[in-house]
Order: structure tokens, then C-alpha cells, then sequence
């Protein structure tokens, strides 16, 4: 599975940022990073509007911790209008850097500070990432949120899950590990379990 994104998708995601709304199920097609901390870790790769693009460069880069372009910018500040970093949450065996190659630098170019992760890394040199526990990955994305908030000055992050992996994640973790307290919005796209429920 894996993102193909569409300037209309883009465009939605951005305008659902804005206006709050807690799931999205249009606007992109599903298809067939960064561990820890924000702060610019990782090698920055080129935008990509699909998987097998984004894939490629992967591939050809020899699959070093990929970012996408102003992703994990540590001089990020929050600004009026765009007050919740945003943190992106890859499906299961992705990356970041191949799900949000496009939206996480067309986020951060609308003025949004966006940080990401590549969490949940198998025990085997070849699994990928999306192999433990939910509670484990949870814990790894409260600590990138953690340290989002601390870089962007923020007060709350928006959660941008996809599929299986990313939106389960984001999703326990804003219900069960955060409780709503420093959630603005959580996005599902292909989310397998529809629409969100914030815990306040």
C-alpha cells in the first residue's frame, strides 16, 4: 500500500488541517525517516507524486533514512493560521519519506512546521518499519510529537495517518498515550477504522 497524491489531495489535506476535520477519505488514491527526534536528521529527498517514484529514489540512494523536502526543520516556528505542527504517520512497511514526499513538503512550503518519523522497526535486518507493537510505536511517534512541540513552539500537533499503520498509530496514541490533550486534529486517509474520536 502507498499514496499516489493528487494536487486535489493535497489541497484537501491542507484545507482539512485548517479547518480541524478529524477524517479524510477522499482525495488521494491508496495503492498498492526518521527515527526519534526532529532536527533535520536524515538525507532530504525530492519530491515524488507516487509510491514507485518515491521508491525509486529510495532504491537509488542506497536506502539511507530519507526526509522529505523541509521535513524535521529545527527553525520551524509555528505562525498565526498554522498553529499545530503536523506530524505525518506512515502506513505499515513504508517509510516516510515514500508516503509524504509530496504532502509533507507542500505542507511545510503552505507554512506549516512538519516532523516525521520512521517508527516500529522489525527485529530482522530486512523487516521495515510497522512490525511492533502498536503501544511501541505509539511510544516512539509521543516522543517525535514531544520534541515537534518543543522545536515549533506549538501547543498541539495535527496527526496525519495513513492506512493500516499510520493511522491505527496516530490514532491510539492521541486516544491512549496523549488522551486529547495535545491533539488539535487527527486525520485518517484510508484510515481502516474511519472516522476519529478525540478524548477530551
Amino acid at each position: 500500500m502507498g499514496l499516489n497524491w493528487t494536487a486535489s489531495g493535497v489541497r484537501m489535506v491542507a484545507a482539512a488541517l485548517t479547518a480541524g476535520v478529524v477524517s479524510v477519505v477522499g482525495g488521494v488514491a491508496a495503492t498498492a525517516g526518521v527515527p526519534g527526534a526532529p532536527g533535520g536528521v536524515g538525507v532530504t529527498g525530492p519530491r515524488n507524486t507516487d509510491l514507485a517514484g518515491a521508491r525509486v529514489v529510495e532504491r537509488m540512494a542506497g536506502y539511507p533514512p530519507l526526509v522529505p523536502e523541509e521535513v524535521n526543520d529545527p527553525g520551524c516556528r509555528v505562525s498565526p493560521g498554522r498553529e499545530p505542527a503536523v506530524v505525518p504517520v506512515r502506513g505499515t512497511d513504508s517509510t516516510l519519506y515514500a508516503d509524504y514526499s509530496l504532502l509533507g513538503a507542500e505542507l511545510a512550503d503552505a507554512g506549516w512546521c512538519v516532523h516525521g518519523l520512521d517508527y516500529g522497526r522489525g527485529p530482522g535486518a530486512d523487516d521495515g518499519f510497522g512490525w511492533c507493537p502498536i503501544a511501541e510505536s505509539a511510544a516512539q511517534l509521543d516522543a517525535t510529537v514531544t520534541a515537534a512541540l518543543r522545536s515549533s513552539g506549538a501547543r498541539e500537533v495535527s496527526l496525519i495517518g495513513f492506512s493500516q499503520g499510520g493511522a491505527t498509530v496516530a490514532r491510539y496514541r492521541t486516544n491512549v498515550v496523549d488522551g486529547g490533550r495535545w491533539t488539535a486534529t487527527w486525520i485518517g486517509l484510508a484510515s481502516p477504522t474511519g472516522a476519529a474520536v478525540r478524548t477530551v
